[in-house]
């Protein structure tokens, strides 16, 4: 589904505007890792930094996984 992606949390953790559903939807990304911002916060603001740049207000390609137990959605972004 194409979708814009409209804001980021953190590296793994966007909001996105799905097309199709005429809807925001909160989204994980699957297969990443990112530390916390108690872990390492130079590194999570490196990724947050980082997704923001490619991806904020662009048009992607989601793919759902599965929805997890905060009802949010889990799945990938596609970007050429």
């Amino acid at each position: 589904m194409k979708a814009i992606l409209e804001y980021v949390f953190n590296s793994t953790y966007v909001s996105v505007y799905i097309h199709k559903l005429n809807t925001v939807a909160k989204m994980h990304m699957v297969h990443l890792y990112s530390p916390n911002s108690k872990e390492d916060p130079e590194l999570y603001e490196f990724g947050k930094n980082f997704v923001s740049k490619m991806l904020m207000h662009r048009t992607v390609g989601i793919k759902v996984s599965r929805i997890d137990d905060r009802n949010d959605l889990v799945g990938r972004i596609y970007f050429h």
